[in-house]
């Protein structure tokens, strides 16, 4: 091989690595953030149930302040960063219940669980609302 051939590979093989090295990092760095995404949104479905089940758990009387903000924060976190079609479903369940005082309200809201469910496992592997309904709510269907 002659001196410019060898520097040729060499051009070419360096150039092959660094746009590798880029390719990988513009990949890991997408993946970094998909994921971080995927975390912060089963957080909030998880913070948002778990506000609601002790909001309807809780005493009339007692201070329902802290668990009133929190819900909203975790309304907010799902506003942002929740699927459509859970942000489809827990607009509905807001705009048709003012609160967890019939059979219809508790139905659809365990709907809404469901569809965060599905979005966060990504497809249904288990669907018994009376489950759902009795683990979050202790009330049977």
């Amino acid at each position: 091989m002659t001196m410019t051939t060898e520097i040729w590979v060499a051009l070419t093989a360096l150039s092959t690595a660094l746009l590798m090295a880029l390719v990988n990092h513009r990949l890991s760095r997408n993946s970094n953030k998909t994921a971080k995404k995927t975390e912060i949104r089963s957080q909030s479905y998880v913070d948002f149930l778990k506000c609601v089940a002790e909001l309807a758990r809780v005493q009339p009387h007692a201070d329902q302040s802290a668990a009133l903000a929190r819900l909203a924060d975790a309304k907010a976190r799902i506003a942002i960063y929740g699927d459509p079609g859970v942000i489809r479903k827990l607009a509905s369940f807001d705009r048709k219940h003012n609160h967890l005082d019939s059979e219809e309200a508790l139905n659809d809201f365990v709907e809404v669980a469901l569809a965060m469910r599905l979005d966060s496992i990504g497809r249904r592997k288990y669907e018994a609302p009376e489950d759902i309904r009795q683990l979050l709510f202790g009330a049977p269907a």
